[in-house]
């Protein structure tokens, strides 16, 4: 499962930590992404129509500190961390027959 982007800027912190629990309670992973931009309120704005305009730029203030506190609330890895676990964890695929 995915979080952040728009739907970080969107949703409040609560809602998200929460879907995010739901998520590690199904035995899934939270993979958490931002786009740069998404943590510099001040960065140029392009012109464009005003639904894009909001899905861009709405609560741009607000992302920083909701990813402090995502970062506070647990331990992370990074995607070529858990690439390297899940490659240890894998069996050998030379030791997997192939369908004849």
């Amino acid at each position: 499962m995915f979080f952040g982007g728009g739907y970080l800027r969107l949703f409040p912190l609560r809602l998200v930590m929460r879907m995010a629990e739901q998520v590690r309670k199904d035995g899934r992973s939270v993979i958490w992404y931002i786009h740069p931009r998404e943590i510099d309120p001040d960065h140029p704005r392009l012109r464009m129509p005003p639904q894009r305009r909001f899905r861009s730029y709405v609560n741009l203030r607000g992302t920083a500190a909701k990813l402090k506190a995502i970062l506070a609330s647990g331990s992370f890895a990074t995607m070529g961390e858990l690439a390297d676990r899940i490659s240890a964890a894998a069996p050998d695929p030379r030791a997997i027959p192939l369908p004849s």
